[in-house]
């Protein structure tokens, strides 16, 4: 069986996850398999995160890093609001006013942004295990992995970082 939420498409073209059959062990091993395509020391990793591209949203996602790193609590409300858009358009802009609403909804393809979104809820979910952030962290890695199938240019230690949490958290909630 093959993990079928990667597509060469995203995020232009949303990945539909509605309706999902369960598929059993043969799902999970699939997912699994999906996330040993960046090899590598599955040990977390801590490392200085600067900001690259100077976007808004850039600066929002590391100062709710910093914010977890220091063992910080994250403002729910907003940090809920994010999940809550992300997870009906499968974009994270460049940009949000205050309601979380894209400023320029054609700036959605800073792959980075999508990479330290995935980092903010590891970290969060590690503290909560509230699975709404876990489901939106699954979508985001599925189209993280997606276009590091393609070849665009990503933090490639960002990426095992945030796949080894999610893996870890999965295979907790398997045990459970």
């Amino acid at each position: 069986m093959k993990y079928k939420y990667l597509s060469t498409q995203v995020p232009r073209v949303k990945i539909d996850y509605s309706y999902s059959v369960f598929e059993g062990e043969r799902f999970l091993d699939a997912w699994f398999t999906s996330r040993q395509v960046v090899q590598g020391n599955n040990d977390s990793v801590c490392y200085k995160l600067n900001r690259i591209t100077g976007s808004s949203t850039e600066g929002l996602f590391l100062e709710w890093i910093g914010i977890k790193n220091n063992k910080g609590e994250l403002n729910k409300e907003k940090l809920n609001l994010l999940v809550k858009r992300f997870e009906v358009t499968k974009k994270i802009y460049s940009s949000y006013d205050e309601n979380f609403r894209p400023k320029d909804k054609s700036l959605y393809n800073e792959y980075r942004l999508y990479q330290l979104f995935s980092l903010v809820l590891c970290k969060e979910y590690a503290d909560s295990n509230r699975l709404p952030l876990l489901n939106a962290l699954l979508k985001l890695n599925d189209i993280v992995l997606s276009v590091y199938e393609i070849g665009e240019e990503l933090d490639v230690e960002l990426l095992r970082e945030t796949l080894a949490q999610e893996v870890r958290f999965v295979l907790e909630l398997r045990r459970d």
